[in-house]
């Protein structure tokens, strides 16, 4: 059933955007659970556009990556890698999109922290960098929770986000009826 969302439930709940990333990769679905931290980091970002914005932008995703993701994380890439990485992942499932192949961004390539490399039966294109998808999922984690402080102690972006909040899909799962049958 559909309700009322709540930031911290929907970041951090038993069913939340955490919660199924962690899903994924635990299952080893590695370019679905990068798909996931994609879609996650455009919501997450919507919520800080202005509050008479009806849709999102690429500027809205970068300044996010910006703000909340890069500081800190060791991730050796540009806001603009990532978003080009998103558009890749999402719409092709692949590291190519149209700022890669305009010379814009490079291609990100992901890999497990504990697995072979990423290149060990298929060479990586030209000025891909490797990822570990652990140390992204790790950074996510980070930035969500920077996120979540700023939402709460910013007011700007408290505003916004309690505005644009409303408009997310959020759903509890439908109760589970048992019925006995007398014999």
């Amino acid at each position: 059933m559909r309700i009322d969302p709540e930031l911290d439930e929907l970041v951090n709940g038993h069913r939340g955007i955490l919660k199924g990333i962690d899903l994924c990769l635990s299952r080893e679905c590695l370019v679905s659970g990068v798909a996931l931290i994609f879609c996650a980091i455009d919501s997450l970002a919507a919520l800080t556009r202005p509050v008479d914005a009806a849709n999102t932008s690429r500027s809205v995703f970068i300044e996010w990556v910006e703000r909340f993701l890069l500081p800190g994380s060791g991730v050796a890439c540009t806001a603009l890698d990532f978003y080009a990485a998103r558009c890749g992942v999402l719409h092709t499932h692949s590291a190519e999109s149209d700022f890669q192949r305009q010379g814009n961004a490079r291609p990100l390539i992901y890999e497990w922290r504990q697995g072979p490399s990423a290149d060990a039966k298929v060479p990586l294109p030209p000025g891909a960098i490797t990822i570990e998808v652990e140390g992204l999922h790790e950074a996510f984690k980070v930035a969500a929770n920077r996120f979540l402080v700023a939402a709460d102690t910013d007011p700007e972006i408290k505003n916004r986000a309690l505005h644009h909040l409303k408009t997310l899909l959020c759903y509890r799962p439908w109760p589970v009826l048992t019925a006995q049958v007398a014999a």
